[in-house]
């Protein structure tokens, strides 16, 4: 993808709310202008943006970054600062302009900078005034348009043109702009594109991804040029091209070859041959990011992994797929967009929206999917990547296909405590806790990659309950191809036990749950990826000389939205309370989130209003 597109989405995503009510807004893009040429097979574009700061919590925008690579060369960068009468009051300097590695979030780029420069004044409100130019010899987007820097931040105006020879075939989509005007020459076509951005949103608990919400076009070529020739006109088109892109990178050396054989000599069957080189793999390959969308899209090739021991997604998917073929197993390199929350492939406009590569293996009896920049168990692709349309690459049958979505059994966590209130009212609590699908994927990275130091912080910020005193930590990890996690702690608290003179009052531990937003604030639908499902068996000791009250009432709620119950038991000088929460996954309008509120409040109602009521008995 181009690095004007980074750009735009790195402004519009990175900064942090900068509306302030009752006060109007911090900044406001007062105007973007993007002109883009296309002639002799070549791209280049100016692009141009007025921002006005109107306090000093619009600052954030005072500092300009301007990723750049080989494949998107950045020229003529100009920029000033005008005052509120419209005065030029400072100019940008060659010197002040700060080249720097494009390393950011954990991800490493061998070639791309980023271009960056501040400009602020002291006396509001006042003007930012920049643009620059690119150039592209080879590009798979004319440009992906988003006339915004910011979701909270407004767009007075923004124009998008773009000028192709008249022969020159694209294909465009656009999304909450005005329609397109168009105007032909003798020899050129010029599209033009007029929006602006009023309707801000904010994203909100469990909401689709903002790529559904915020005005964008987007406009690819119909034919490219991007290391081989290929098309748009069809997936079938884009996949043989991408066919023809990874075509030959299966380079291992005769001595990786053998190595790989004698890993796998004497074992018959297919899935533990495959399950033998993926714990290979990662015993040996270390991950770097340089994702699809900002690195290029070929992979480097087998042999540059078999040398380096580490590669992106791309390299190391190429060769994992190349290590199957030394010892006569087929798969597949398979493009997906990963993250959450999912976001849907448009399938009536072929292009390039992927942003991680997965292997496909096909088994007799079954179909396993490997990712190969995973430290996680065999074939568990996790919340990254499950549940979700892919593009596999096949030649002229390339296809699409869908990843296993995570059932309930496979993200269930469980926490089994035991409690306990000492004579001096200081309550202890004895965590034996079993953790699947996101917490063991967060566990799985704390884990592999924190210090000792870390590892702790960690574990208290997000697996102790708050008001709770944590120490005697112990992870454990069955095997490498365990998709769960053991963790035991030992805490001390002043909740869940109450005393009112001869009467204590015991508290339930609540699930954590997400503050969601009452109905008549929420905005946005609600999707749920993958389910939630949590079990809490909570063991509470009575003190000695204390009695039950309390009746206990076993409680049950299920609707379409997921089921909650507590049970009760109780047995010697003990009450047993068992809590269990589903929330199912899946995807509700607006409309129905009154009902999805009412069923997260009513879970809450329960465990915050529901008590066993103790009495110290009086002996006869």
């Amino acid at each position: 993808m181009n690095s004007l597109k980074r750009v735009t989405i790195a402004l519009f995503f990175l900064f942090q709310p900068l509306l302030i009510i009752g006060q109007g807004f911090n900044a406001e893009l007062v105007n973007l202008n993007t002109n883009i040429k296309v002639k002799e097979g070549k791209l280049s574009k100016i692009e141009s943006y007025e921002i006005r700061i109107n306090n000093r919590g619009g600052e954030d925008l005072t500092l300009i970054s301007i990723p750049c690579s080989p494949l998107s060369k950045v020229s003529n960068i100009i920029a000033y600062l005008k005052d509120s009468n419209g005065t030029i009051i400072k100019r940008l300097q060659k010197k002040d302009i700060i080249e720097r590695s494009a390393i950011s979030n954990g991800a490493f780029y061998e070639d791309d900078i980023v271009k960056e420069f501040t400009l602020k004044h002291n006396i509001y409100p006042y003007s930012i005034y920049y643009s620059f130019e690119v150039e592209e010899a080879e590009f798979l987007f004319i440009d992906y348009w988003i006339p915004s820097i910011n979701y909270t931040v407004p767009t007075l105006s923004a124009t998008l043109k773009v000028e192709v020879p008249s022969s020159y075939k694209l294909l465009f989509k656009s999304e909450g702009v005005d329609n397109f005007i168009s105007d032909t020459s003798e020899n050129a076509i010029t599209f033009i594109w007029n929006a602006s951005y009023h309707k801000l949103f904010k994203p909100e608990q469990l909401s689709p991804s903002n790529s559904c919400f915020i005005p964008k076009v987007v406009v690819v070529p119909v034919d490219y040029q991007f290391v081989n020739r290929g098309s748009f006109s069809t997936w079938k088109a884009f996949g043989e091209w991408h066919s023809n892109l990874i075509e030959g990178l299966s380079d291992l050396s005769a001595k990786d070859i053998y190595l790989i054989q004698n890993l796998v000599k004497g074992v018959n069957n297919d899935t533990e041959k495959v399950r033998i080189l993926y714990d290979y793999l990662k015993k040996n390959t270390r991950y770097i990011n340089i994702s699809i969308e900002t690195g290029g899209i070929k992979p480097y090739p087998a042999s540059y992994v078999a040398e380096k021991k580490y590669g992106d997604c791309k390299a190391l998917t190429n060769y994992f797929k190349s290590v199957l073929e030394c010892v006569g197993i087929r798969s597949y390199y398979t493009l997906v967009y990963a993250g959450e929350p999912i976001r849907k492939i448009d399938r009536e406009f072929p292009s390039q929206q992927f942003n991680h590569a997965i292997l496909n293996v096909p088994m007799r009896d079954d179909t396993l999917w490997l990712d190969c920049t995973s430290k996680g168990p065999f074939n568990s692709l996790g919340s990254f990547t499950q549940n979700r349309e892919v593009f596999i690459v096949d030649k002229d049958n390339s296809h699409f296909a869908f990843t296993p979505a995570l059932s309930a059994g496979q993200v269930l966590d469980v926490r089994t405590i035991n409690i306990r209130m000492n004579s001096e009212g200081q309550t202890s609590a004895a965590f034996q806790n079993v953790y699947r699908g996101k917490s063991f994927e967060l566990l799985n990275q704390i884990y592999n990659s924190a210090n000792e130091t870390q590892k702790l912080y960690y574990l208290r910020e997000r697996f102790v309950p708050t008001g709770f005193d944590a120490f005697n930590f112990n992870i454990i990890h069955e095997d490498n191809d365990s998709s769960r996690f053991l963790l035991a702690f030992e805490t001390s608290t002043s909740k869940l036990y109450s005393k009112y003179g001869r009467e204590i009052i015991i508290d339930l531990l609540p699930f954590a749950l997400p503050k969601f937003e009452v109905p008549n604030k929420r905005k946005l639908p609600i999707q749920i990826d993958c389910p939630i499902h949590q079990i809490d068996t909570l063991t509470y000791l009575v003190p000695e000389g204390y009695v039950v009250a309390s009746p206990l009432y076993d409680l049950k709620i299920k609707n379409e939205y997921g089921d909650f119950s507590i049970i009760f038991h109780q047995f010697d000088n003990k009450i047993q309370v068992v809590k269990r929460l589903l929330i199912n996954s899946g995807s509700y309008p607006l409309e129905k989130y009154p009902l999805f509120y009412d069923f997260i409040k009513e879970v809450k109602d329960a465990e915050a209003n529901t008590h066993v009521v103790i009495n110290q008995s009086i002996a006869k």
